[in-house]
Formats: structure tokens, C-alpha cells, sequence
């Protein structure tokens, strides 16, 4: 048992609780934003396969989306769809974004990106583990619940190199609160520019506003598919020591984008299919 008063087990792979069960404690939550065309339709395919994954590896811990999209392109509920896989559907609210601060961003989607800053705000939940919905999850992550601390992300190894200290907040253990949220947009405001977008002003705001230590992330908890090779595997040294090849166990519980490109995480399938060859056809 923990702070939460909900109990977790090893591995966390207890029976799944039922509906409701964790309310008040402890809740994963992702983000799916309508940007025009086929955006809106991309973000909640997204989200479909995070919502099952969740679900097969038995979280007790609600799943809630934060959206401003009402329907599918047929016309089909959101909310009924989503419900079906045990989703709570959320509107999101709009998050004041200083446009000097916005044409700083590296990258012009972190705009959107920007929404989930609200996750402080929601503060009938003690803890909440944000997910970026380009991800995979491959096991339980209920034991995270039971850290402590105001913040924790996964490091941003893009590059694959493992030991940066440079945050990524695709992965985030928070403990929601009106200050923190507040104090994030004073600290915004301060600010002349912010390259690396939310990541940059969470991380910028514990660190310099509230003198907290940032808490990373495991490899083996949260990692970037295309540097799955460089994760040292669980048991890595007496493994290596005893059988002399590596452990096989190093597939990351959250494996956030499959290559640089995202392909094997599209919900398009032809974006997984490249020509090997002059009649080959590879997935």
C-alpha cells in the first residue's frame, strides 16, 4: 500500500479492478487535439491502441483523453467508442500560450503539445502519469504510482545517448496542483524563448522555480524505440558474465516512437511498407 491507498503488487499484474476503482488517486492520461484536415482523426487512432494496451496489462488505474473532438469522421461518438475500452473522454481546455514564446518552439506541433500543461490543474487525482499518445506500452505501469516527488520524466535519449540529463515529457509522474500550474504560467511568461517547448518549461520551472531535483526515469521503464539496442538489459552483468551474450530482457515498459519516423507506431499502414528491392516488398 502506499500514499494513494491502492494497492499494488509486483509487477503490478493483479486482476484488473473494477470500473471506477482508483477514482481520487491515481489516473494515466493522454492528449488527442482536432488541428484541421485529418489531424484530429490521426490523434484519436493513436490513442486506440495506448487505450488497449492498458488494458491488457491488467492497470487497476482509470485511462482518461483529454479532447476537443465530439466524433469520428462516420459520425460515431467518441465518448461511446471510447468508453468501450474503459477511456474516460475529457474536454480539454485551452492553456494560455504567449505567442513570442510559441515561434521559439523547435518544432511547430509543440503548439498543441502545449494543452497538456492543464494535467496540473486536475487535482481531484493525487498523481496522474501523463503519455504521449505516440507510444507503445508493453508492461503494467502501476508501480510507478508509488514513487514520490513532484516530478518524474523519462530522459530525452533521442540521439541514444542514454546518460543525458536532458528531460523528455513523454512520460511524466506528476502530483497535480493549482500553485504548480499557476506558477508554470508566471514562469512562461517570463520567459524569451523556449526551444524545447513544454518539456523545457516543466522541466526549467521545477528545477529553477520550486529547487527540485528532477527524478529520471529507468531505461528499462521508459525509452525511444529506435534506441532500444542501447537499453542494458535486466541482469545485464551476471548474464554477460555467466552465458557471455547479453540480456535479452531490455524492451522498455513505455517505448515512446518506434524509429525517428514513427512508421511501426502509424496507424497508416502504408507507412510501414518500404521496397527492398525491385520486386521486394518489406514491412
Amino acid at each position: 500500500w502506499f500514499c494513494c491507498r491502492c494497492p499494488v503488487g509486483a509487477f503490478g499484474l493483479e486482476a484488473p479492478a473494477a470500473a471506477g476503482d482508483g477514482d481520487g488517486c491515481c489516473a494515466f492520461v493522454t492528449l488527442a487535439l482536432d488541428e484541421g484536415g485529418m489531424r484530429g482523426e490521426v490523434a484519436l487512432w493513436q490513442v486506440l491502441p495506448l487505450a488497449w494496451m492498458l488494458q491488457r496489462v491488467q492497470s487497476r488505474y482509470p485511462f482518461l483523453m483529454l479532447t476537443n473532438i465530439d466524433r469520428f469522421p462516420d459520425g460515431t461518438s467518441v465518448n461511446v467508442s471510447f468508453s468501450s475500452l474503459g477511456v474516460r473522454v475529457l474536454a480539454v481546455d485551452a492553456v494560455p500560450l504567449p505567442e513570442a514564446l510559441a515561434v521559439t518552439f523547435r518544432r511547430p506541433y509543440w503548439r498543441q503539445s502545449w494543452a497538456k500543461l492543464q494535467i496540473w490543474r486536475m487535482v481531484q487525482f493525487k498523481k496522474l502519469i501523463w503519455m504521449d499518445s505516440d507510444a507503445m506500452v508493453t508492461r503494467n505501469l502501476d508501480f510507478l504510482f508509488a514513487r514520490s516527488g513532484p516530478i518524474w520524466m523519462m530522459r530525452d535519449s533521442w540521439q541514444c545517448q542514454m546518460e543525458t540529463t536532458n528531460p523528455c515529457s513523454a512520460l511524466m509522474l506528476l502530483e497535480p496542483s493549482e500553485s504548480d500550474f499557476q506558477g508554470l504560467m508566471k514562469y512562461a511568461a517570463r520567459l524569451k524563448k523556449l526551444t524545447m517547448g513544454d518539456q523545457e518549461l516543466v522541466s526549467g520551472y521545477f528545477v529553477t522555480e520550486r529547487k527540485v531535483k528532477l527524478q529520471y526515469f529507468d531505461h528499462l521503464e521508459a525509452s525511444f524505440g529506435h534506441c532500444i539496442g542501447h537499453v542494458q538489459g535486466l541482469n545485464a552483468t551476471q548474464i554477460k558474465k555467466r552465458w557471455g551474450f547479453e540480456s535479452p530482457w531490455r524492451l522498455p515498459a513505455f517505448v515512446h516512437k518506434s524509429t525517428m519516423g514513427n512508421e511501426c507506431f502509424a496507424w497508416n499502414m502504408a507507412k510501414q511498407v518500404n521496397p527492398a528491392g525491385p520486386n521486394l516488398v518489406v514491412n
